[in-house]
């Protein structure tokens, strides 16, 4: 069934929400925790990764560009919240990893957001937040295998 064309595309909307959303998680993040929602992405996928990673693949799992991964991660490094091992023979894949200060704001950035998407959702009764879920995961899955 096709979407109704009297609203505007479900692009535009997600696009819209999900500024929204970020402007909102990057408001609470600076309050409670002084970094932006776009560090706490770079927090986030190191502590997802079993491995120390890269710049380009910091960049790749924050899903922002390689300069700004860069930036934030040497911000990070500053602030005692990751740790860099640089590589001898190329300085471009020096290796980053949380350090225990890292994890322990990774864990409270974790609370945060699941405090922050159950406000999202509390007007959804449990059938709806169980369809909304697998929308997303629909949607998502048909995004990847389209487009990689």
């Amino acid at each position: 069934m096709p979407i109704c064309e009297n609203t505007p595309p479900l692009t535009s909307r997600l696009h819209q929400l999900s500024k929204l959303i970020e402007r909102e998680a990057n408001a609470r993040y600076q309050a409670e925790l002084g970094i932006t929602h776009s560090e706490a992405r770079i927090l986030a996928a190191t502590e997802g990764s079993s491995a120390a990673l890269s710049v380009v693949e910091l960049a790749r799992a924050a899903n922002i560009d390689k300069s700004q991964a860069s930036r934030m991660a040497a911000r990070l490094v500053e602030r005692g919240l990751m740790c860099r091992t640089s590589d001898s023979q190329d300085e471009r894949l020096a290796q980053h990893s949380l350090t225990a200060s890292g994890r322990a704001l990774h864990r409270r950035i974790t609370r945060i957001a699941h405090e922050f998407d159950n406000m999202l959702v509390a007007t959804l009764t449990p059938r709806e937040r169980m369809a909304l879920e697998r929308a997303i995961g629909k949607v998502a899955d048909a995004t990847v295998t389209t487009f990689g």
